[in-house]
């Protein structure tokens, strides 16, 4: 049987403290990986990474 995990994602503008989310979230999921969309994104290109995050959540 394969296991399936719900996926979570923190949207909002920036400076809404998204990342401060992510850092807390890291703390109380211990059992589930948090990932930072800030550490992916290169030259502002926001569609590939969020491409990319989902090719890693499935």
């Amino acid at each position: 049987m394969i296991m399936t995990y719900p996926l979570f994602i923190v949207t909002g503008i920036s400076g809404s403290g998204k990342s401060a989310t992510s850092l807390e979230l890291q703390k109380i999921m211990v059992d589930f990986n948090v990932f930072d969309m800030d550490l992916i994104v290169n030259n502002d290109d926001y569609q590939t990474a969020c491409d990319n995050w989902l090719k890693v959540a499935y």
